[in-house]
């Protein structure tokens, strides 16, 4: 079976819903650039080379071949190898990759001629950058418990306890407009930080750096229960839950619900069981189940998102350790009953007005009859040849994008600068090449959308496009419609 003809009429649009804040670069996705890897691969890859491997909830973990290298370390610093993609990073030297780079890497591990391959490491980045912040900004803890809680308020942070700085080290800028937040990869080292910027006119808006493939969470410390970790979403309930000192480690995501990088997972690898509490909406209902296929669903548990159980910062006088004390396993056997299921159809009752999915703001007729944007569903346009289809379904996937949809185009007929250039008008809606001076601008904010391309062009096996997307599901959690 080819694409050529099946395309001729119909295009298939590949988005995921997403938090409407989404900052994201748009890019040629190169099926040249992806691994054609799976756990057995790489299982046997590793005895091929000799190399021995504990196998975690998310990855394989090896002694990194480069520390080993540049130094006989008594403490064998791990490397971690994503099961399903092979991507790698190592915490301590910062060595990152793709699972070709490591496999040739390692099968000359021995080798003793000149020309042996190398790893990319992020080492000197992350320590500049780090070095850079010690300098020019100041812990927390250095001013009065008086001043944290006017810093908090200016922060729009919720009103937590001044002894909260035992288990988190914030720092701020001497400008008191960038609130610092310590990002910490599986060494517990940080790596980087998850910044609240102050603008003039006092609106808050997070980003994380720098922007490297060794990141970090954000995580509060237990001193009982060591093995199992609540997972938010924002920083409001990472600070309300931390303050409320319960017994399991307290751990906030980078990027939120936006998305999941896979070199984050490293981080969470320690813990046997993850409490996802990410919200009684749609969105965050869906994200938590879509998460939790990343980070291993027989691991993970969920706070279901009903009316008595919100989010920590919606609801501060609840009985927290209760709501956490109840979470429901995500990952169920074969056969399940009605009372494992009440609850999940308790919670599409009351958020039967939240399932209608991304409303269209181009296309009001649309959204009345489809009701929006939704998972799982496939939408066939057909017509003759020059009707429009391309056209429609561009500015159709562009009102979705812009509302922070994250979007994969796969044009098998139209080239990816042609296609671009009409979403770019489309947004816009003036004449590009009558406004030339302005396209930076006007391209700037373009790049700023949700938007993947796939570079194929003309006939593909259905295997390779199906390879592509189902790997840009797992790395972008992107929705099928």
């Amino acid at each position: 079976m080819r694409f050529t003809t099946l395309f001729k009429s119909m295009r298939i649009l590949a988005t995921r819903l997403t938090s409407k804040t989404c900052t994201r670069q748009f890019n040629d996705i190169s099926f040249e650039d992806i691994s054609d890897i799976s756990p057995t691969v790489i299982k046997r890859a590793l005895n091929s080379h000799k190399l021995s491997y504990e196998e975690g909830h998310t990855c394989f973990l090896i002694n990194c071949p480069v520390c080993q290298r540049k130094a006989k370390s008594l403490s064998n610093p791990k490397l971690f190898i994503n099961k399903k993609t092979g991507a790698f990073q190592c915490p301590s030297c910062m060595s990152f990759g793709q699972w070709n780079s490591l496999e040739s890497y390692v099968s000359t591990k021995r080798s003793k001629t000149a020309g042996k391959p190398t790893l990319t490491s992020n080492l000197e980045v992350v320590s500049q950058y780090l070095k850079n912040i010690e300098n020019t900004t100041i812990p927390l803890s250095n001013f009065s418990e008086g001043d944290f809680v006017k810093i908090c308020k200016e922060f729009q942070l919720p009103d937590v306890s001044y002894s909260l700085l035992q288990h988190i080290s914030i720092r701020i800028d001497l400008a008191h407009t960038n609130l610092y937040f310590p990002l910490e990869n599986a060494l517990s080292t940080t790596v980087g930080y998850r910044i609240l910027h102050k603008k003039q006119n006092g609106q808050i808006t997070p980003k994380v750096e720098p922007l490297v493939e060794c990141e970090g969470v954000l995580a509060g410390k237990s001193t009982k229960v060591k093995d199992t970790a609540v997972v938010v979403p924002n920083l409001s309930d990472f600070l309300i839950l931390l303050n409320q000192r319960l017994s399991n480690y307290i751990v906030c995501l980078p990027n939120g619900l936006i998305n999941l990088p896979q070199y984050i997972l490293p981080s969470l690898e320690r813990f046997s069981k993850l409490i996802l509490w990410f919200g009684n909406d749609l969105n965050s209902w869906d994200s938590a189940r879509s998460f939790a296929k990343k980070l291993n669903e027989k691991r993970c548990l969920f706070v279901r998102p009903t009316e008595n159980q919100l989010l920590p910062h919606d609801a501060v006088e609840r009985d927290f350790k209760a709501i956490v004390a109840a979470a429901k396993p995500i990952w169920h056997k074969s056969i399940t009953t009605f009372s494992s299921l009440r609850e999940d159809i308790l919670s599409d009752l009351q958020n039967i007005d939240k399932v209608h999915g991304v409303k269209w703001k181009r296309f009001p007729t649309l959204t009345r009859i489809l009701k929006g944007h939704r998972k799982g569903e496939l939408t066939v346009i057909t017509g003759p040849t020059g009707s429009g289809k391309t056209t429609f379904i561009s500015e159709y996937s562009l009102d979705l994008a812009i509302q922070g949809v994250n979007t994969l185009w796969g044009s098998f007929e139209i080239r990816n600068v042609r296609l671009a250039k009409t979403m770019l008008q489309q947004m816009v809606g003036l004449p590009l090449d009558k406004n030339l001076e302005k396209f930076d601008t006007f391209a700037d904010e373009f790049e700023k959308l949700p938007m993947y391309y796939m570079t194929f062009h003309g006939q593909q096996a259905v295997k390779v496009v199906m390879e592509v997307l189902f790997l840009m599901n797992f790395l972008t959690i992107i929705k099928k419609s």
